[in-house]
């Protein structure tokens, strides 16, 4: 029931109604809920499962094979079966009725095993986990996480560095993603031999620091070979097949006391960088030497798989006893020794010459270009130390935490958030340990300080024996709970304390006596029950259910710890944006230089490692393409100046670890403007590829500037540090490592462009940021930003991981899961919008639906199991199967609706200024223009053209439209000279010929995509419904109106890569027609296209996501002397805003006004229009004409929508108008069309119910109100002329009938989808009828629409005909005109009457049920 109202309530169909209508409402809920039912197969329980694969919107349903219905033929007879009535009728619509469900989320399985080494009791402190208190802890980790996207990020410095993030972005995909990811967490428990290896490993292969420092090693800091050790981890990784799940290793091993501290590093330290810089002797040494061994630890692949697949579970515990890993035990200990007498003896010239040669003849590209390139330059002044950590990322799908490492710090040097310190990660040894160590005296000691300071609070009065007994107990209670439970060996106190406390229930048991007061018998009662439950003292250990405190913060320190690995390097967040696959990726690399070069071998560029790192980006199923090309400044000189102009420099205060500033001048690139000039390069065509428009194809721009200085750029899908720079070739960075500060290589930017192209081809993001959903931003933890990967600060290294492959991966997945789930929902919800009809082919909607959710359900099964390359294969047919769906889906819809909708307006349109003052938009780039004021009023003068009278929208969704030649004449009467329409209907059109009446001919959004794609198209639409009209019949089209609001935001851009280039289309047809002085193209925008970033008209600009669009629009329009035309309706906003000021939406001056600069604005229309104004001035287009393509007020449909409202706005805008005022920022004339010129009762009330209201003509043409448009004599609303009307009877309800008939809930629903009921509801102009007149009203509506056929009055034993008008004061029961079947004829055959006819034998089937 809750899921079917959540339904009905959003669809908005009917407001609330009299109580009657309340009633009926409830009664048809029910049935909805009814026939709606949990498919077979599925629980009970409304919750989703865990495990689900999905969780279906309305139902929350989880997963069940159910969900796929099979039982429709392919060929099945139209008319609806016998047993299928009831459901027909009570589903409400017809999603409901063929059970298409919409989507809220969908869950990817992610498989994740945790490896605990050193847990067994043998490790650290002797530590020893329980199966059972792992899992106490383990379940509180969230397991299932949203995929999340973060906003574009900024940098600021108040005063030190921060991220931001604009909050007020639009976004294609939502930031919190349908797509959740469902950990399935398998905890593995190595034994002894494991953690005896992974000890041995890490005495083998560490070394001292300091390569100065003293031989025994004792009291200095150790660092561990990590490409030693990950050796190690893959061949146990390998050995134990655990490569299809995520492992992450916990380390606990024990603490060796001649290597207090050790980290894990994979180059060289600084010390002994310094060392190698010291010794040239060394350096050629190395330069020398023959090839080595890839690696020294040589282990043979063995496996022995620790399970067939992994448990898919929650939670589930696994121990490995010695006998599973003795084969690899046996290897490594072989291996271990070999290793340890090759280095035993080693001088510390020796260690580093054999790490050096190690990574210069390694497998990894990334530290061997670092150290081969300065070494044969004999300049070793660029190599610095890497850092030293205790948490690493591999190669593979594995990471690990090293719980006695270090501890270390890393990540901003002051003033940043989620820095990695030395207490960031679980301790052993100060938790656990620190428990272990205490003594019998310090016990002792501590049980005395707690009596005394328990006994103090009593002072020198006199207590009652149990309240000092109880006081006693509560000491005992608290210092065994610290010291006695969990403990391996216990405490001879703690003994006695046991013997004591038994006598402390020998003693409370004696109150139990007669001669006791009763209140200390409750109190010894009670404290007696809590002594049995505790059983502190006793030998019998509970250890499943009572755990000291230091072991509970251990634990929870290391499941948040474990929870951040999962979140940031196993299911990160990624960039905003979608991101999609492409067989190929074709790399376009641009080096841009001061000079002209004759070859790019000249270029100090490392071709090959380059391409070796983007190649490492693509997944094994894509196909890696380069170009290369050079771009000398010298040879361009827009380019150059560009370049000139962009350049920067900046002192920036840079915050040291020591706590001091220093001033750093850098000199930079302002991207914004280099950017503009490359996109004005590769907008004619020079930086593009031969496959810049291929479909399977993605071209990737790399622009690689060569200079002679330090420089620093903004990243836009490029790297911010350049390349081959000159000395210093590195920079101190804001980052730090251990107290020391980490460096920026200007020099090798290798890494930094990996990184930007990653994010570019498929959102991937530093390490350190996630989503937070309860920060509504990005935060930063920088525990997991380690590993040789480019988006890692402790490494140099560049190699891509695994998990960031996968990251990769699944980015592509989720984007075209997500698009087609957004697809998917959005059909099911037109459906839901559609009263139940017969459908011809409704086992092939529902066919296509099932095929969709299959591919669904195959997607995330292969995802599951890490078969990223099966799943990829899968996305281009699930691409095809959800159109394939929303096609059918389009072609239902006009099959009951055989009159196209051409157009429908939403709601969501420019928020009330009041409320932009509220919200206030961010801008992302602010461009100042500066202009004298003479100019720009004279340029004004210059601009606006005069005009005479004022236009009107002419709608045409009616299911009773007034013939074309009557409006025209009703459009002459009233004076108006100006219309626009909404497409290009040829009766239309024809009866404006001769009229002198100007038109605005419009394109509706559905054809924008053929249009855009095909000059011949644009050209054939524009001979048939332009040139054949001007030539031929005389029409006066003076605009053609590319597209109705296609940017609106609740569009989620489906329009915005189409929009222009149909523009560019229709305007060369019309230049090749020879009609583009006469006609100007327009795309009518809604008024949200732009905002404002202060609250006031100055602060206005496009929105962000749409800023280029938008520009690229406006200059076209300009270029081409062409109007911007927008939609203003300050009716919406206080429609979506209760808290509107009412006043501020009219012009009779009565708000309070606003105050922007020297400008003052009394109503919302003049602060909407200069904000646009402003908008266009910032952006270099201050004379662009404006036309407000619609403005008006709806009379009906909701509390605001009524005839004063609409007379005194309509009116007011009139008169501001007419009266040449114009607005603050643009004095003089307006063109305008008023919305609307008649009421259209077929439109959509999705928007709302006061949509089909917007006439300021009645649907038969009849006046509402007294309005002067200043363009006829009488100064009032002049009707139709001519209308024909049915015979003058209403269908009404029977004086006999009851209320408490079960047909009334039917029939009224029936006859209102089927209708037009938007009239009754709250505040409403019939919202004040009794309960038979809403009846009366609802049945009338259907008689009338079916043109008064006897059969569509038939309700059972509900309703009669009557001659008698039932009309109610304002409520006006409707006689319908006769119908009009002209341009239905030549559109799309007969309308009305087979409609009429389909719906009375539905009708007639619901009364013999």
């Amino acid at each position: 029931m809750d899921s079917c109202l959540r339904l009905c309530f959003r669809r908005g169909s009917l407001p609330p109604l009299p109580s009657i209508i309340l009633m009926i409402s409830t009664f048809l809920l029910f049935l909805a809920s009814a026939s709606a039912g949990s498919p077979s197969g599925i629980g009970k329980s409304s919750k989703s499962s865990v495990f689900s694969l999905f969780n279906l919107k309305e139902k929350s349903r989880f997963w069940s094979e159910a969900v796929i219905r099979g039982d429709f033929d392919d060929l099945e007879s139209s008319s609806p079966r016998k047993k299928g009535v009831a459901n027909f009728t009570n589903a409400g619509n017809i999603a409901n009725y063929l059970k298409l469900l919409e989507v809220d989320s969908m869950y990817l399985p992610v498989p994740v095993n945790f490896i605990f080494i050193g847990f067994d009791g043998k490790g650290n402190q002797g530590f020893k986990l329980h199966p059972e208190e792992l899992e106490r802890w383990f379940t509180k980790i969230d397991h299932i996480f949203e995929h999340t996207r973060v906003p574009q990020i900024g940098e600021v410095l108040t005063p030190f560095y921060r991220i931001s993030v604009d909050k007020e972005q639009r976004h294609h995909l939502p930031i919190v993603s349908h797509i959740n990811y469902n950990f399935s967490v398998h905890a593995i428990q190595m034994g002894e031999k494991v953690t005896s290896i992974f000890e041995k490993a890490i005495d083998v292969f560490s070394r001292q620091d300091d390569a100065y420092g003293n031989r025994d090693g004792s009291g200095v800091l150790w660092q561990v070979d990590v490409d030693m050790m990950d050796v190690l981890f893959t061949s146990l990784v390998g050995y134990l097949e655990l490569e299809n799940a995520y492992n992450v290793f916990i380390l606990n091993p024990k603490h060796d006391s001649k290597k207090a501290k050790y980290g894990y590093r994979r180059g060289l330290s600084e010390s002994e960088i310094k060392f190698l810089k010291e010794n040239k002797n060394l350096q050629t040494k190395i330069l020398q030497s023959g090839s080595i061994p890839e690696t020294v630890l040589a282990l043979d692949k063995i496996k022995r798989p620790l399970y067939e697949k992994h448990p898919m579970a929650k939670f589930a515990w696994s121990v490995t006893e010695d006998t599973d890993t003795v084969e690899w035990y046996n290897a490594c200990q072989e291996a271990l020794n070999n290793v340890a007498k090759l280095y035993q003896g080693k001088e510390t010239a020796e260690i580093v010459q054999n790490k050096v040669l190690q990574l210069l003849k390694g497998k990894n590209e990334d530290m061997k270009l670092l150290f081969s390139k300065e070494l044969k330059s004999g300049d070793a002044n660029v190599l610095h130390g890497e850092c030293l950590t205790d948490t690493w990322i591999g190669k593979e799908r594995w990471a690990f935490i090293d719980l006695s490492a270090g501890p270390f710090s890393w990540g901003p040097a002051v003033g940043g958030e989620g820095v990695r310190t030395e207490l960031s990660s679980p301790n052993v040894q100060k938790t656990i340990g620190a428990v272990s160590e205490i003594s019998e005296d310090e016990a002792e000691d501590r049980l005395q300080d707690a009596i005394q300071e328990k006994f103090a609070v009593f002072g020198d009065k006199d207590h009652q024996a149990i309240d000092i007994l109880l006081a006693e107990i509560d000491i005992y209670e608290l210092f065994a709970f610290k010291h006695c439970k969990g403990r391996k060996v216990k405490l001879a106190l703690c003994e006695e304390l046991d013997e004591r406390m038994r006598d402390l229930k020998n003693e409370l048991q004696s109150f139990e006596g007669e001669e006791y007061d009763e209140s200390h018998k409750r109190k010894a009662i009670e404290a007696l029950k809590r002594m049995e439950n505790w059983n502190l003292f006793s030998d019998t250990h509970e250890e499943f259910q009572n755990y000291t405190v230091a072991r509970d913060t251990f634990l929870s320190h290391l499941g948040a710890t474990l929870w951040g690995s999962m979140r940031h390097i196993i299911s990160p967040s990624i960039a905003d944006g979608a991101f999609h696959y492409y067989d190929e990726i074709s790399f376009q690399l641009f080096f841009i230089t001061q000079e002209k070069v004759g070859h790019i071998k000249q270029l100090p560029v490392d071709l090959k490692a380059l391409m070796d790192g983007l190649s490492s980006l693509l997944l094994p199923s894509q196909k890696p393409a380069f170009s290369q090309h050079l771009l000398p400044l010298s040879e361009d000189p827009a380019l150059a100046m560009a370049f000139s102009v962009a350049r920067r420099a900046a002192a920036v205060p840079l915050l040291l670890v020591n706590g001091t500033y220093r001033k750093s001048v850098r000199t930079y690139l302002d991207s914004s403007i280099v950017q503009h000039q490359l996109q004005r390069l590769n907008d004619h065509g020079s930086l593009k590829g031969k496959l810049a428009h291929s479909r399977s194809t993605l071209e990737v721009p790399i622009f690689w500037f060569i200079h002679g200085e330090p420089l620093l750029v903004d990243k836009h899908y490029q790297a911010k540090a350049l390349y081959d720079m000159s000395e210093p070739s590195s920079w101190e960075s804001h980052l730090q490592c251990n107290g020391q500060p980490l460096l920026w290589d200007l020099r090798r930017p290798i890494k930094a462009a990996l990184a930007a192209a990653s994010e570019h081809l498929a959102g991937l993001l530093p390490l350190h940021l996630a989503y937070s959903q309860a920060h509504e931003t990005a935060i930063e933890d920088w525990m997991w930003s380690v590993g040789c990967n480019p988006y890692s600060i402790t490494s140099q290294g560049w190699n891509i991981s695994q998990f960031q492959s996968d990251t990769i991966a699944r980015s592509y997945i989720i984007t075209t899961l997500e698009e087609s789930i957004q697809m998917v929902n959005s059909a099911i919800h037109l459906l839901v919008m559609e009263h139940t009809s017969i459908l011809s082919q409704e086992g092939e909607l529902v066919n296509k639906y099932n095929y969709v959710v299959s591919r669904w359900k195959s997607i995330s099964t292969v995802t599951g199991e890490l078969r990223y390359a099966d799943a990829m294969r899968l996305l281009y047919t699930l691409e095809d199967a959800s159109k394939g769906f929303v096609d059918k889906v389009n072609t239902t819809i006009a099959v009951l609706h055989p009159i196209h909708c051409t157009r429908e307006r939403k709601v969501h349109v420019m928020m009330g200024m009041m409320k932009m003052i509220r919200v206030a938009c961010l801008v992302t780039m602010i461009v100042v223009l500066m202009w004298s004021s003479s100019t720009n009023t004279n340029s004004r003068l210059r601009m606006v053209r005069m005009v005479s009278g004022i236009g009107a929208n002419w709608g045409t969704q009616a299911s009773h439209p007034l013939p074309p030649d009557t409006v025209v004449r009703l459009l002459k009467d009233n004076g108006f000279q100006r219309v626009k329409l909404f497409d290009a209907d040829y009766d239309t059109l024809n009866s404006l010929a001769k009229s002198g009446i100007e038109v605005m001919v419009g394109i509706p959004n559905d054809m924008l995509a053929s249009l855009a794609t095909s000059v011949k198209a644009a050209e054939k639409w524009v001979s048939k419904n332009v040139s054949a009209h001007i030539s031929s019949n005389n029409v006066k089209i003076r605009y053609v109106a590319v597209g109705n609001e296609p940017f609106l935001e609740t569009y989620n851009g489906s329009f915005l890569r189409t929009t222009f280039p149909a523009l560019q289309n229709v305007q060369s047809a019309l230049i090749k027609a020879g009609l583009s002085n006469q006609v100007k193209v327009t795309v009518p925008q809604n008024a949200d296209v732009y905002a404002s970033s202060n609250g006031f008209p100055s602060g206005g600009d496009f929105r962000t996501d749409i800023h280029d669009y938008m520009i690229q629009i406006v200059k076209f329009l300009s270029d081409n002397g062409c109007p911007f035309t927008v939609n203003i309706y300050p009716f919406i906003s206080l429609y979506i805003d209760s808290n509107f000021p009412v006043d501020y939406a009219f012009f009779d001056g009565n708000a309070s006004p606003i105050t922007d600069g020297s400008a003052t604005y009394y109503n919302m229309f003049d602060a909407n229009y200069d904000t646009l104004v402003w908008t266009l001035q910032k952006n270099g287009f201050g004379n662009l004409p404006i036309i407000v393509g619609e403005i008006g007020w709806p009379t009906d449909g909701d509390r605001n929508a009524n005839l004063v409202y609409a007379q005194r706005f309509n009116q007011g805008f009139m008169s501001h108008i007419l009266g040449g005022r114009g607005t603050p920022m643009r004095p003089g004339p307006i063109d305008a069309y008023l919305f609307s010129l008649i009421d259209e009762d077929a439109k959509s009330i999705d928007p709302g119910n006061f949509e089909r209201h917007w006439g300021i003509f009645t649907f038969d043409g009849l006046a509402k109100y007294q309005l002067n448009l200043g363009s006829t004599n009488s100064g009032a609303l002049v009707p139709a002329k001519g209308v024909h009307y049915l015979e003058r009877k209403w269908c009404v309800m029977k004086p006999s009938a009851s209320l408490d008939d079960p047909q009334v809930a039917l029939s009224v629903s029936y006859a209102c989808g089927l209708a037009d009921c938007t009239s009754l509801g709250y505040g409403t102009s019939c919202g004040n009828l009794d309960d038979r007149a809403n009846i009366s009203y609802a049945v009338n509506s259907y008689y009338q629409r079916n043109n008064q056929l006897d059969e569509a009055c038939k309700f059972p034993n509900l309703s009669m005909i009557t001659k008698t008008n039932p009309s109610v004061g304002s409520c006006r029961f409707e006689i319908m005109i006769e119908p009009y079947y002209g341009a239905a004829e030549r559109r799309s055959g007969h309308l009305q009457k087979p409609l009429s006819l389909v719906a009375l034998f539905v009708f007639l089937m619901l009364t013999l049920v």
